[in-house]
């Protein structure tokens, strides 16, 4: 977590020196002491590198040279920051002192362009950055552009392999329970003639939203209920063209369809395969009960899923769509008839899965030392299905008292990606925070485990360290704050406790 803290406090640096550089106050000094050309040249070399600066947040973790890149990026930063600073206090004094000048001694409004103290300090981090700004190509840096299609939606690559509905139910634990009241629900005739049922799956990554949805999916009585199923990862790239294409072929598509997609070429004008595609979606849909699966669903535009789910509508009553998401907002912008927060696992059932993962068929009981020991590494994961899982597979391949020790003793954020899938699953969810999320959340990260936050105190926090000052709004930042702090509940990076203070 501590690499998160720097790296979002990073680029609210960035946002705050490239806003006070715009500034009305900074632009009128540089250009009265002449540094404007200069300064011009500070600031598009500022650019340039807050646009590869997410990229390089992402690959620290892998590229010991990037991490170090990053330090050094940081402390020229604070050096720009100080600077302003300094300039912020002596820029009224100069004005001050030029506005009381007599008329004959306008002369003077030309010195501080050959003896202004500032602007050796200038040159020098000019310089320090322009040597950074050179090895992005070396580190292969990319600039972070956000590539929007024909219907205006934003598209990237996935960082994660897609998922498939198969599923080993036996190494499932704890979620029978609610698996039975999800079947009950799907298996209702409940509808409406112009809406098909939506089943919303929330929870932070690492919850088992997928895994969930695949226990339900593959059930018996699912099977027979549905004239059709379809199960389709949705990603963070969200294509409505590719999406219609793979979900008609998830429904068994016809040869007739399939030789219609692979009919469709690079020039083919995307409004009009889109409108074909969707026309066979709601023939194929037309008077079947189906069950669709939209896993792992990221984008919350409403004209982009009313104008997705439109063929959906044709369908039988007793149809309904499951979508899992770890965005409270994105099961409203779907309409959600029905929404279910997936809980942690209780510490029996997260015992069960480690056993299961980390003895792999041994005897647990012919491992007292080794039990004691797992136990607690049970209870640093929270609940968290994937970590107990993550931690299972790694200390079964690892499987001593010293090995294991030394895993009870390290922080999750501490072990690599090759043996901690948690990390890039959570890392994940916070990069795709926008960036004044990102910072306002690794605040959180300075208080002890296990603290209790109390909303309107921590967002007075926020206020207080300047992290709300950024946000370009005519809102106060009380109310950016509570914005926020409720964004960051809706993907469930803060849960409502259930003690009372």
């Amino acid at each position: 977590m501590a690499e998160m803290v720097v790296e979002a406090f990073l680029g609210s640096l960035f946002d705050v020196v490239l806003e006070r550089l715009a500034s009305s106050n900074f632009i009128d000094y540089f250009r009265r002491v002449k540094l404007d050309t200069l300064v011009d040249k500070l600031e598009c070399i500022l650019n340039s590198i807050n646009q590869v600066l997410d990229d390089a947040e992402k690959k620290q973790y892998e590229n010991p040279d990037v991490k170090k890149w990053l330090g050094d990026i940081k402390h020229a930063m604070y050096e720009a920051d100080q600077l302003l600073d300094e300039i912020a206090t002596d820029a009224p004094m100069k004005k001050l002192r030029a506005e009381f000048q007599p008329s004959t001694s306008n002369i003077f409004n030309f010195i501080p362009a050959f003896n202004n103290p500032f602007e050796s300090r200038i040159k020098e981090l000019i310089t320090s950055l322009d040597s950074l700004a050179d090895k992005m190509d070396k580190l292969q840096l990319k600039k972070q552009t956000c590539a929007r299609n024909e219907f205006g939606l934003n598209s990237k690559p996935s960082e994660r392999l897609p998922t498939t509905y198969l599923v080993d139910a036996s190494s499932i634990y704890g979620r029978d329970e609610d698996k039975d009241k999800k079947i009950k629900i799907l298996l209702s005739e409940n509808g409406t003639q112009n809406q098909v049922p939506v089943i919303s799956i929330v929870g932070l990554g690492g919850m088992g939203k997928t895994t969930f949805a695949k226990l339900v999916f593959n059930d018996r009585l699912i099977e027979e209920h549905f004239e059709l199923k379809a199960w389709v990862y949705v990603s963070e790239s969200f294509d409505i063209i590719r999406l219609t294409k793979e979900i008609l072929r998830s429904f068994n598509s016809s040869e007739d369809d399939e030789s219609i997609l692979k009919s469709f070429d690079s020039s083919a004008d995307d409004e009009s395969v889109f409108n074909i595609l969707q026309q066979r979606l709601q023939q194929r849909l037309t008077g079947k009960k189906y069950l669709l699966v939209l896993d792992d669903i990221w984008n919350g535009d409403d004209e982009s899923w009313e104008q997705l789910l439109l063929p959906f509508n044709h369908g039988s009553s007793g149809s309904k769509i499951i979508a899992t998401t770890r965005d409270r907002e994105v099961a409203y912008v779907l309409k959600s008839r029905s929404l279910f927060d997936l809980q942690q696992l209780d510490k029996s059932d997260c015992w069960s899965l480690f056993v299961t993962h980390a003895f792999h068929g041994k005897n647990v009981c012919e491992y007292p030392n080794l039990e004691s020991i797992g136990r607690k590494i049970v209870d640093k994961c929270g609940g968290l299905p994937l970590a107990v899982k993550t931690l299972g597979q790694l200390l079964r391949k690892k499987f001593s008292r010293h090995e294991w020790i030394k895993i009870l003793e390290t922080d999750m954020w501490h072990l690599s990606d090759k043996d901690n899938n948690i990390n890039s699953v959570l890392r994940l969810s916070y990069h795709n925070l926008p960036s004044n999320r990102k910072r306002c959340f690794a605040y959180c990260s300075i208080f002890p485990r296990g603290y209790l936050f109390v909303k309107g105190l921590l967002i007075k926090f926020w206020m207080a360290e300047g992290l709300l000052k950024c946000c370009r709004s005519e809102k106060s930042e009380e109310e950016v704050g509570n914005e926020i702090f409720g964004d960051l509940e809706s993907i469930s990076f803060f849960q409502q406790s259930i003690h009372t203070i």
